[in-house]
């Protein structure tokens, strides 16, 4: 894809009153999902990431966003950018959307009746509506209307975008021209169609710019689309060679990921590379040629290689992550937020930049408080997150546009921050460390 990437993560209810997280993606966050409990008790605050925006939803279900705004993925009836976080009209307190995501140029909302919004960018069918024009407002996605039975919601890195139902069915639209819409073509959809496969019953969704992760209600993982950079974890090792055939077309099991009896929490997807959130703690990732995508301490050697499933060294016990296209991050058990990868951007929070392949270890985020989820963009050069206490922060660089919400963008990476909300004063969403309560972490 054209676009870099953040994966995106869809997570259903677990068994034992659990449930998974997002990311996310990516191209874009652009997510986190919580969708079950947050039906039975409110919208979990959080945030995502899109290209070249951000959105943040607060418990009373009211909508924030900023950034860039050229195709309206801002849904604020205009198609200017916006440098401080600004409710959506449509989407006020009481609004009933219970999660929000931001996918490449445009933006998908969930009400807590099961109903689905788009709004941005058009292409390639990415709203989920035939002959839908780009719009700056939210509107429709055909067939998932309120009663729909949607539980969560994500986007892929090339404009494609999932539905997770209450039965464990995926459902997808928008770009597929990796089949990773998992219809066993290539032809981008304009409205949901279901992913078919004999794909067993789904409670977490990972969505990557060309490839798509599904976590099973038996903790196992299946997958499709693009896997010649071993996103599949389809080799073993570091070897030259890409897998063949280049492309998984509908939905297979991934092998090895999390032990036996597989326990995977989460599945994040991103540009050539996949990270799993094992039920230990434990991050494993497959595929990522580059040793930054990794967060890989040794040296690979030169030239392109193609890698199997190891575990992420260096890293504590994880409860959640968000994978971008060379970055990544990790928030503890314990609230702390690591982050390793690339930071020519200052993506990493460290408030400067640093020459590839950037912060191998992962390294705590200074100036943040104890974090309930983080989020990462796909065009690679920010990051944000919700802090159990409610307020908002991002970091990076807002490049072209002023996507970190903290006033006029600056031009030199930023070190983390506290967003600005429209009017005066900062962003807060509320308690964000209800995310992991009822059971989910303690």
């Amino acid at each position: 894809m054209v676009l870099s990437c953040h994966s995106a993560r869809l997570a259903a209810p677990l068994e034992h009153g659990r449930w998974a997280l997002s990311r996310a993606t990516v191209l874009f966050l652009s997510g986190l999902l919580f969708p079950a409990l947050a039906i039975a008790q409110g919208a979990r605050p959080h945030v995502g990431a899109g290209s070249d925006h951000m959105l943040a939803l607060r418990d009373d279900g009211a909508v924030f966003a900023w950034g860039g705004n050229f195709f309206g993925q801002l849904g604020v009836a205009d198609n200017n950018d916006r440098d401080v976080a600004t409710m959506v009209p449509m989407l006020g307190p009481g609004s009933g959307v219970i999660q929000v995501v931001a996918g490449p140029f445009f933006s998908l909302a969930l009400k807590r009746n099961g109903e689905v919004l788009s709004w941005g960018a058009s292409n390639d069918g990415r709203l989920g509506f035939p002959g839908a024009s780009s719009r700056n407002q939210p509107g429709p996605v055909l067939g998932l209307a309120a009663g729909s039975g949607v539980i969560a919601i994500a986007a892929g890195g090339l404009g494609s975008a999932f539905a997770l139902k209450s039965d464990g069915s995926v459902w997808a639209w928008g770009d597929n021209s990796n089949f990773q819409l998992g219809d066993n073509t290539q032809t981008d959809r304009n409205a949901p169609q279901q992913v078919l496969g004999g794909l067993p019953a789904v409670r977490a969704l990972g969505a990557g710019d060309a490839h798509t992760l599904a976590v099973l209600t038996t903790g196992a993982v299946w997958g499709w689309g693009f896997q010649s950079g071993g996103q599949l974890c389809n080799k073993t090792g570091a070897v030259a060679d890409p897998p063949t055939p280049a492309f998984v077309q509908l939905p297979a099991p991934v092998s090895g990921v999390g032990g036996t009896p597989a326990g995977v929490r989460e599945a994040s997807a991103s540009q050539g590379r996949s990270m799993f959130l094992l039920d230990s703690g434990v991050v494993q990732v497959c595929g990522g040629s580059a040793v930054q995508a990794r967060c890989e301490v040794t040296s690979l050697g030169g030239g392109l290689t193609y890698i199997g499933l190891s575990n992420v060294p260096n890293l504590p016990p994880v409860r959640t992550l968000a994978v971008g296209s060379d970055a990544n991050y990790f928030v503890t058990l314990a609230g702390a937020t690591l982050a390793c990868g690339a930071n020519d951007f200052g993506q990493l929070g460290s408030g400067t930049a640093t020459p590839l392949p950037g912060i191998l270890t992962p390294t705590a985020i200074a100036g943040l408080p104890a974090m309930a989820q983080a989020a990462i963009g796909s065009q690679r050069s920010q990051g944000g997150g919700v802090a159990n206490d409610g307020r908002v922060y991002t970091w990076g660089s807002g490049q072209r546009v002023p996507m970190l919400g903290t006033g006029p963008s600056p031009t030199l990476p930023a070190p983390a921050r506290q967003v600005l909300l429209q009017g005066g004063g900062t962003l807060s969403l509320g308690a964000g460390d209800r995310l992991f309560q009822d059971g989910f972490e303690s």
